[in-house]
């Protein structure tokens, strides 16, 4: 399973590149799809070392979500402490496009989040994220519904959540409708 760590307490977005590159090679490379690179920042990030050094890039990365592709703008580490960093989806990408995250949401630990769709053809994306050994938050990002439509039955349930999701937020409580008005 390849993806990245959600991880909202990441200010921004890190991958290490060595960690990158494994990405490209096992997953974005079989697709033909590329990695483009856009100027330095000059941003300074720090690895869990906590020993801040400038941003040795910045690319735009193809991550597929299942029911999208993201086009994921990301700072690279290139430190060597900082080559093997994993992928940190931080809060600047979070906040930026509206994303909840349910933690627990299911049984077994992992956590539900729904991510506002940007075309507006869905109202949200149902997806989940995986509880790893570590109590880290995993989203997978090698789906892509387009080369294997059995994909989309992986993500069945998450629709069946998201349908779940949109009644409970048109509901009115009782006295809620009080609190629309202050």
């Amino acid at each position: 399973m390849t993806g990245v760590l959600v991880d909202p307490g990441a200010s921004h977005s890190l991958i290490g590149k060595r960690t990158l590159g494994n990405f490209y090679l096992s997953v974005l490379k079989p697709r033909n799809m590329h990695i483009q690179d856009l100027a330095p920042t000059g941003k300074r990030v720090s690895g869990i070392d906590g020993i801040a050094t400038e941003s040795t890039g910045q690319v735009i990365v193809p991550l597929g979500l299942g029911p999208f592709t993201f086009h994921w703008k990301v700072d690279l580490m290139g430190t060597e402490s900082g080559q093997d960093c994993p992928g940190l989806l931080g809060q600047e990408i979070l906040q930026a496009h509206g994303v909840t995250i349910h933690w627990h949401f299911f049984s077994d630990g992992d956590a539900l989040m729904l991510w506002p769709s940007a075309d507006k053809t869905r109202d949200v994306h149902a997806i989940r994220l995986y509880c790893t050994d570590s109590g880290h938050l995993l989203l997978r990002t090698d789906i892509w519904y387009e080369e294997d439509p059995s994909a989309k039955d992986y993500f069945a349930e998450r629709w069946a959540i998201q349908l779940h999701m949109e009644r409970l937020c048109l509901e009115t409580l009782p006295g809620e409708e009080d609190v629309k008005h202050l």
